[in-house]
């Protein structure tokens, strides 16, 4: 739980500061420097695109197999009739 809200908030912190349009108040590296002025918006994304695909990762480890998120190859489940079996 406590990691699957890390993620969230690290994807909301990225989101915020790329809609931060050169405000200046969570500017890390000032847009104008030629050359480098960009770096702090790419690392933002490039993390924000991490969480999500580690979040992803977490959501789909958590869940049980279904027949529409189990691994590639695999069978699915067999469906046992209870009312068939009893006696």
């Amino acid at each position: 739980m406590v990691r699957k809200l890390g993620l969230l908030l690290g994807m909301v912190l990225c989101v915020l500061y790329l809609l931060n349009p050169t405000a200046g108040i969570f500017e890390l590296i000032p847009d104008n420097i030629p050359g480098v002025g960009n770096i702090d918006e790419g690392a933002a994304g490039a993390a924000g695109a991490l969480l999500f695909y580690l979040f992803r990762k977490w959501r789909q480890r958590s869940e049980p197999p279904t027949a529409t998120n189990r691994a590639p190859g695999h069978p699915p489940p067999k469906v046992i009739d209870v009312q068939s079996h009893q006696s």
